[in-house]
This record gives C-alpha cells, structure tokens and sequence, in this order.
C-alpha cells in the first residue's frame, strides 16, 4: 500500500513511533569557514533498523492551533496558530492505514533548519535528581523537536528559547538526552540538554565547526554572555547544590559536569566511548584539522567543541566527511570485510537517510527559495549520494512515495528503495563493487550538480524579479532534471551490478532483498558494547558462508 504525504498538514493526533537512536553523527560549520558563505547543518540518522523507509514532506501553513500529542511518550503540547509551512525528511512508520512520520532535519518559511537529533547520555547522579521521563511519562523528545520547533520559530535563537522553555516545563521523553542543530542565515546554535529538566546552548563560532558523535561536546559556559550562550538560569548552581562540580576545585566544563566523561553511567562505558564515539569526532579532526590530529582521542578534554578547518569546508567536504569508513586505514570494516573491525565507522549501513542543510545568504538573485538547499542521501553514506533540492522547489514523487518496509522493498516507485537496492549489491563485495558506485557517484557531485545548478541560478536571477511564475516554472524543472538523472544512475547502477553478479533484479522476491538487507545490517551493525559486533539471530548458522562477505547465514540468490 502506498502513502502519498507531499501536502501532509499537522493534526490534533500525530502519532510517532520512538527508537532510540543512540549512533548518530552531527556536523555544524559556521559561515566564516565555508567555502561560500553558507551556513552548514548536517546529520546522519542510524538508526537500528535500516530498513525503515524515508520520504520528503511539505507541510502547509496552518492557521488554526491544535494539541500536539505523542502517543508513545505521553507528551502533549499545545500548538499556537499562524504556524508556517515548512519541509522535512521523516522516517516513515507504516501500521495498517496509519502513516506515522518521524521527523529529522528540515527547513521553515523564516529559512531557520534544524537537524535533530544527536543522542547522548548525561552525568547518572544529575539524573538522579534531575531524571528523564521514560515510556507513556510525557517529555519532549527527538521525534517532537523539528515538528513542533519548524512552524513556529522565526531565528535560530527563537528554537533555542523556545526549546529550553519546553525542556525546562515538560522535561525530556523517551529516556535519552539529545543535542540539536538550529540555524539561520546569520548564525548556527548547537542546544545540548543537561538533565532532565536543564539545558544549555552555544553559538558555533563563524569561523569554526563543531563534530558531535553521541557524547556530550560543549564545554566551557558563560552564560553572563548572552549573545554566544544561552542555558536555564540555574545551570551552575543546580549542579553545585547536588554536588556535581565544585567551584573552589575546578573550572565548569559542561561535558564534565553533566556528561559521562568523569562519571561513566556504567563500568564498561570508557571502552564504549572510546570504541564507539571518540574516535569518530577525532576521524572528522583529522579531515578537517590535520593540525589538530595528534590530540589524545579518548580524552574530551582536549577535544574543543569548536575548531577552526585548515581549510575552509565545501558541501561535498561534509558529506565526504559523513560518508567516512576509515578508508585508507586498518579500522576500514568494508574494505576488509571485517565486521568486527576495533571502532565504530561514522558510515553504517543501519543509517536511513543523511542531510546537509545549506544555508546561504539572501540577496536579490537568491531569495529564499533557493538559498536554502537541503542536501539529501538516503540509506548508507559510504555508498551513497547527496542530492540537492532546493527549498521552493515541489517535492518530487519518487520522494514522498514509500511502501511498508516489510510489504514492498522493491518499490520501484520509492527513491528510499532505489538507492537501499544499491547498497545491498555494493555490499555484496566491497571492494570490488564500492569503487563502481563511487565513480558514478562522484561524478555527479562534484561535476554534474555543480554545473546544473550554477547554469539555473543564472537563469533564475535573470527572471526572478520581472516573471515570479516562470522563475517558479525553472526551479521545479532543475528538480525534475537532478532528480530524474540521479534515478537514472541508481537504476543503471542496479543494472550493472546485477549483472556482474548473474542475478536478475526485476525477478527478486520481495521477503528475499528485504532479508538480505537485514542480515547486512545485523553483521555489521557495530554495537558500542564490547561483545562480538555480530548479531545473527535469527539466521540459519548451519547454512553455507558467503564467497565475498563473512557471513554465516545462507546466501540468497536475489
């Protein structure tokens, strides 16, 4: 059954499914250290089942307010009126004829984005005092922010207030804390939670990125300087009063504090953080920073949250940045074919979709429209693709058309799908596959796009002011035109790879590629424990080993 939620308004009931999603990646970069001026905001989404689809949806200005409710949490909010249309990337939870959408990243009618979230865990005897909410309790969380956040705020400060209010009254949800990216065209903000009920928020400075990886990142507050800091009122003097950090021993760094980098929430959780999260803040610090590369990765005090980039950072700089595997090293799990590799890659094959927001100046020949470009991969980054899609521009079918993951994995009429089919035959041989896609792949990114896009900007400032329809007319038409010629790779893509391995994709039973997905997923799904990152349940272990892969389920001929 198909579900088409290109013009989906927000109800009285919207129903979200919770996950957690404790394997996500985030990327800010201020606007004084891009290579254009734009503004950055970026995120993978890993979740623990890649095989829930994602969409695109366009959600239309609402005069009337209404009672936000999540029926997984309890959590119940009041949505004023004059709420303005805006546009997400969900995932896409299918029950019977209920669409539940869980969104991720997305922009507004005011040109503020937002990613959300990044998830972590905070200091255990804050906590104590100060808990999450769990199951049906209320709070807000992840799947809540954009949703509520988009249709109101006006600037990247208005989501910070207006989410500290919101974390300050109702609490947090779902037993996790969270850290969100909000920006504008003038400023970037990175909000961390502290506790339960506490909060605090830093302005990325223009000249720096931040990389976040499940772990509490910001670290010195000043909260007297209200430009660069915002953060409940009683931030210091709550954790003072509950004998979390003593002012006559040590100066305040909030990830010590309200972090688990002194007071870890379990024994084992050193060797998690260092297998798990560190290492791949530290990989982005190498990109970016080589300077910096030498720093001691498992230790956070000497990791800033804000760095300046040896260089200044490009879009593709940040999607090759969120597509990283540890290439070129022996912690690559792909290349070597080794799902037990020692540290958790930023690219996983668990991830649904990824998105860099862009945000770029105003000026007479970029209205808002097409200064904002969301920049959208979906399913595994190492293997994967970020299309740009202009803010103004209509969504495209192909992207807000999705079948139940479990009923039809083989929607052809399903962007998700085309690009998951790719990375199940990528994946089949790594090392032989891999470097086919990424070919394709980059070509378009770095010669394909580029050129398209400049050629229709030039096009569009020539008619904006004087012909408002025509220009409208072109920016649906270069989205067709990157759209359908995105398709046009994967599918050939799908064509060739099948071929290589002597199956017929049109002739694949539905239950069999969605298996094969799952077991990809299950063998290298990296866990942050220190047991076997193989999880096989399920599978027949008596059945043959892959040729290509270290599989130990049977292979299917899909």
């Amino acid at each position: 059954m198909k579900y088409k939620t290109s013009t989906v308004l927000l109800s009285g009931l919207l129903c979200l499914a919770q996950v957690s999603v404790f394997a996500c990646t985030t990327i800010i970069v201020g606007k004084g250290a891009t290579t254009d001026g734009s503004i950055l905001i970026a995120k993978n989404d890993d979740g623990s089942d890649g095989n829930l689809p994602a969409i695109m949806v366009k959600h239309l200005a609402q005069e009337s307010g209404f009672t936000y409710f999540n029926s997984g949490t309890g959590f119940a909010y009041t949505m004023p009126g004059n709420l303005m249309a805006y546009k997400t990337a969900p995932i896409l939870y299918l029950s019977g004829e209920n669409n539940k959408i869980w969104e991720k990243a997305g922009f507004n009618d005011a040109g503020v984005g937002i990613t959300a979230t990044e998830t972590f865990y905070n200091n255990p005897n804050a906590l104590a005092v100060d808990p999450y909410f769990n199951g049906a309790q209320g709070g807000i969380s992840e799947g809540d922010i954009p949703t509520i956040l988009l249709p109101q705020i006006k600037t990247a400060r208005d989501g910070v207030l207006l989410l500290g209010s919101i974390v300050e009254k109702y609490g947090i949800g779902q037993g996790e804390g969270f850290g969100v990216a909000i920006a504008d065209f003038h400023e970037a903000w990175y909000f961390e939670n502290a506790s339960g009920h506490h909060w605090v928020a830093a302005r990325v400075p223009d000249n720096s990125y931040l990389a976040a990886a499940n772990q509490v990142r910001l670290g010195a507050i000043n909260l007297d300087d209200s430009t660069n800091f915002l953060g409940s009122s009683d931030l210091i003097t709550f954790a003072v009063n509950n004998h979390l950090f003593d002012p006559e021993k040590e100066s305040f760094l909030f990830y010590n504090v309200y972090g688990t980098s002194k007071v870890p929430y379990d024994p084992t959780y050193p060797a998690k953080d260092l297998n798990y999260n560190y290492t791949r803040v530290s990989r982005l610090i190498d990109r970016y920073s080589p300077k910096l590369s030498k720093i001691n990765p498992i230790d956070p005090n000497n990791v800033p949250a804000f760095i300046v980039p040896d260089h200044k950072l490009s879009v593709n700089d940040v999607a090759n940045g969120l597509s990283d595997y540890y290439q070129g090293t022996e912690s690559d799990p792909y290349t070597s074919q080794n799902p037990d590799a020692a540290f958790r890659p930023i690219s996983v094959y668990r991830a649904t979709m990824s998105q860099i927001l862009q945000l770029r100046p105003i000026d007479k020949c970029h209205p808002l429209a097409i200064a904002n470009v969301m920049y959208e991969e979906l399913g595994m980054t190492a293997l994967g693709i970020y299309v740009p899609f202009y803010y103004g521009a209509d969504v495209p079918s192909i992207y807000y058309t999705a079948n139940d993951a479990v009923n039809d994995p083989l929607d052809k009429n399903s962007a998700f799908w085309g690009f998951r089919r790719v990375d199940i035959l990528g994946m089949e041989d790594f090392p032989v596959y891999a470097p086919q896609i990424h070919n394709i792949y980059h070509t378009l990114s770095y010669v394909t796009y580029p050129a398209l896009m400049h050629d229709f900007e030039k096009k569009y400032c020539a008619v904006y002011s004087s012909n408002p329809v025509k220009a409208a007319d072109l920016l649906n038409t270069i989205n067709n035109q990157i759209t359908n010629i995105t398709h046009n790779a994967v599918e050939s893509l799908t064509q060739t790879l099948s071929a290589q391995q002597r199956v017929n994709p049109d002739s694949v039973a539905q239950d069999e590629i969605f298996n094969q997905s799952n077991q990809i997923n299950n063998e290298y799904y990296f866990t942050s424990s220190d047991d076997n990152q193989s999880n096989l349940s399920g599978c027949d272990n008596s059945g043959t080993q892959r040729i290509h892969r270290r599989y130990t389920c049977k292979r299917i001929d899909w």
